[in-house]
């Protein structure tokens, strides 16, 4: 079984040096998008993009392997490209982007005692 990890990184850059690595206005960046086996910390992919491309665009890139487990960042939101992650056939594991309410669990009314039917 496949485990691997995706982060991507953003590596500022001097704009008079990269004039070509435009990020903002007055800096400079590029973005790796690294993809590591946790087996060993080898690097299977790495992908360099502009300093401001977004994070989920790395998710369009065909390197998923059927059976493998990928653990993302939360910068690597979108869903519709998950479930494509999904339909290869590999898993993923990645954290929420806010804190999500947790409702409380169902009980049943105080003083009632519910038992299962038998």
């Amino acid at each position: 079984m496949n485990r691997s990890a995706l982060n991507s990184t953003a590596i500022d850059l001097c704009l008079a040096l990269f004039p070509w690595a435009t990020f903002r206005r007055q800096k400079a960046a590029i973005k790796l998008n690294t993809l590591l086996t946790l087996k060993g910390n080898f690097r299977t992919v790495i992908i360099v993009s502009s300093g401001s491309a977004h994070d989920v665009n790395i998710l369009d890139q065909p390197f998923w392997e059927a059976g493998a487990f990928q653990i993302m960042d939360r910068g690597h939101p979108g869903f519709a490209r998950q479930h494509r992650i999904h339909q290869c056939g590999a898993c993923f594991v990645t954290r929420a982007r806010v804190k999500l309410p947790l409702r409380p669990p169902l009980l049943p009314p105080r003083g009632q005692n519910h038992r299962l039917a038998d």
